[in-house]
């Protein structure tokens, strides 16, 4: 079963404006998939293929200017010296659309790799299915609708009219298993369970290793460590006691993480005023299912009697609408903000000069305590509304300036 991915259309557009792409995210992901299926006219090379490594090895200029246009180097990271004689062909021939390379590793983990892209290469991120792809809906324009009205009363209105109910069972589906396409259409929670063991040992013993010389033990616990911090705040001293690591290497570990696109660090929000912040990122995995394997999980009723539950539904909520987010241009900066008094909002959404504060909480009722870092948060800022993402199913003014939305209502 292929889902169609939304990012097409922006694909295409950067087609239209770039000699070559660079096409970035996690493994099994589905990037050769959405290429094969969405971008018929490009010829796809594997450069995992023994063979067709040995031949760009012996000679990257040759395989290039016998193939000058409308080819996908299928995880082309692996070989940076393939971007050398990329960047020579490009600075040759910048005619748009010639290239789509595809890779499990961000530039940045490879120094001549980024400095071989730089300003001529195209980079968008493909993220696990979201649960908008899973259930077929179209993007959504909610944000630029928000920014447009600016007032908690419009706003109201908008969302009133707009009611978005999701099936109860197929949501439960995506948030235990998440959006790796293989795990999510497993016939069984058992069968999800074996496919995202396989998939996990696959990533610690051979994939992160191709990127930097990590013992696999290791790698499992950090990942382990991790998970138990999922919605934390991220103290590499820390972490490098329980991994019995120095600060720089256990900093070093956990970039390797965000850097293939296994785990995402929330920056913490402030600004000029002298109130004291707190300046430390949160960090998440950036997928649920992962999250849950790793926490022992086998099926959604493990999940639900876990103290984890709440962490767990505000990191799958920011991971939808994480994929959400990147369909827009320019995109969103995504931050946290809590002071050191305790006030604390979940996310802060700047778009096109407005800050948006969201809660995310799983439960559908609420009380004072639940909105105030929200209050806190607009008294201080200005910003002219607030939002409070629920799991439940009823759209409630909670004050003047804060709406309670259902999660469901934005993320599909």
């Amino acid at each position: 079963m292929y889902f169609p991915r939304l990012i097409e259309p922006i694909f295409r557009a950067y087609l239209q404006d770039f000699p070559a792409i660079f096409l970035m995210g996690p493994r099994q992901v589905g990037k050769s998939t959405f290429l094969a299926r969405e971008m018929t006219e490009f010829r796809i090379f594997d450069l995992e293929s023994p063979s067709l490594f040995q031949a760009i090895q012996d000679d990257p200029e040759l395989f290039l200017k016998d193939h000058p246009q409308a080819i996908v180097l299928d995880e082309a990271q692996r070989w940076p010296a393939l971007f050398d004689a990329l960047r020579i062909s490009l600075d040759r021939d910048p005619r748009p659309g010639r290239y789509i390379l595809t890779g499990s590793a961000s530039p940045l983990l490879n120094q001549r790799v980024s400095e071989s892209l730089a300003g001529r290469i195209g980079l968008l991120t493909l993220r696990q299915i979201s649960l908008r792809e899973y259930l077929g809906a179209e993007k959504s324009d909610w944000l630029e609708v928000l920014n447009s009205m600016k007032t908690a009363d419009q706003i109201f209105k908008w969302f009133g009219a707009h009611p978005k109910h999701a099936p109860r069972d197929a949501m439960n589906r995506h948030w235990f298993r998440g959006g790796y396409p293989d795990i999510l259409l497993a016939e069984s929670d058992s069968g999800a369970w074996r496919r995202q063991d396989s998939f996990f040992r696959f990533v610690v013993e051979k994939d992160i290793p191709m990127h930097a010389s990590v013992p696999p033990a290791r790698l499992n616990l950090l990942f382990k460590l991790l998970a138990h911090r999922h919605g934390q705040l991220f103290n590499a001293s820390e972490l490098g006691r329980e991994l019995s690591l120095n600060y720089n290497t256990a900093q070093a570990s956990v970039d390797l993480l965000e850097g293939t696109f296994h785990l995402y660090r929330l920056r913490p929000f402030f600004n000029n005023q002298s109130k004291r912040l707190v300046k430390s990122p949160k960090v998440y995995l950036t997928d649920s299912g992962l999250l849950h394997y790793l926490l022992g999980f086998r099926n959604h009723e493990d999940l639900l009697l876990s103290p984890y539950v709440g962490a767990s539904w505000e990191g799958w909520v920011l991971q939808n609408l994480m994929a959400d987010l990147d369909l827009l241009e320019p995109r969103p900066e995504l931050y946290f903000w809590r002071t050191s008094a305790g006030a604390e909002v979940d996310l802060v959404i700047r778009h096109r000069g407005l800050l948006i504060p969201i809660e995310i909480k799983r439960k559908g009722t609420l009380g004072y305590r639940d909105v105030k870092g929200l209050a806190h948060f607009i008294e201080d800022h200005g910003s002219p509304f607030g939002l409070v993402l629920h799991g439940g199913e009823q759209l409630l003014r909670v004050s003047e300036k804060i709406l309670a939305v259902p999660a469901t209502w934005v993320l599909i």
